[in-house]
């Protein structure tokens, strides 16, 4: 506990792999898999990359708990956005965004506070994209802060700070990754801000997605094991095919959906 309150907070992004150079623009219809790697990622990662590529071959990837120094799968270029590095290894942990197509423009939004006040913070990357029809699409990668026993004051802080991007985007937008949402007060807070911004989930996932489970620690947060800590919220986009992958390299397993926009009217 000492040397996570230790820890550096960090900000500075860092780009990896290379975008392909003959495509500008997202199509109209994409795949995104989201992703909840689990820090400690071994020596055979790359072949789990393989895996969920070969499964349901992605046009955007969004990983969360990605450590510096994870590379994108050939022809993909990405951001990794640290939320904090360690003082011991000096390895940073963050969320990763990986596409073909190069953004535009990127913004890391690290948690203004951190988890039980003192240690690790978190963090979300956003980046804007191009559309093969002309508009922006908002793609936002998150992790949200976990250990909150009573209350959800630092919760609702980094929920509002991605309320205050999304409200200033004029175009589609894709919210994903980890909230934590292992309560019914938390999952209230990002349902009441999704209801604000005109976002909507996409809740037709198989089971089994990751959940808070039935361990001791999650019976004395009082948490219900039946609700989903990886979701994916959607405006301007319709959502098809949600699968989850069968792939337990880690604790959560990788969400994949077929996205299409809206036209514009």
């Amino acid at each position: 506990l000492a040397l996570m309150a230790a820890s550096c907070r960090t900000t500075t992004v860092q780009p990896t792999g290379s975008y392909s150079p003959g495509q500008k623009a997202l199509a109209t219809e994409f795949t995104l898999a989201s992703w909840n790697v689990q820090k400690a990622v071994p020596d055979d990662f790359p072949t789990y990359f393989r895996e969920l590529a070969r499964k349901n071959p992605p046009d955007l990837i969004f990983l969360q708990e990605a450590r510096s120094g994870t590379e994108p799968i050939p022809g993909f270029g990405g951001i990794f956005a640290p939320a904090w590095r360690s003082p011991g290894s000096g390895t940073a942990y963050g969320v990763q965004t990986m596409s073909r197509v190069k953004p535009t423009s990127f913004d890391n939004l690290p948690s203004r506070l951190r988890e039980l006040w003192i240690t690790t913070p978190k963090t979300s990357l956003a980046m804007i994209y191009p559309l093969s029809d002309g508009q922006q699409l908002l793609a936002l990668n998150t992790h949200c802060l976990n250990f909150e026993r009573f209350g959800t004051g630092a919760f609702r802080t980094q929920i509002e700070d991605l309320e205050t991007h999304i409200l200033a985007h004029d175009g589609p937008i894709l919210l994903a990754g980890d909230f934590n949402t292992w309560s019914a007060r938390r999952l209230e807070v990002l349902e009441e801000m999704s209801s604000r911004t005109g976002l909507r989930e996409i809740t037709h996932f198989p089971a089994p997605r990751k959940s808070a489970g039935t361990g001791f620690l999650s019976r004395f947060a009082g948490a219900p094991p039946h609700l989903p800590l990886d979701r994916v919220f959607v405006r301007g986009l319709e959502g098809e095919e949600p699968t989850v992958l069968a792939i337990d390299f880690s604790d959560h397993r990788p969400l994949t959906v077929r996205l299409k926009v809206i036209p514009k009217h």
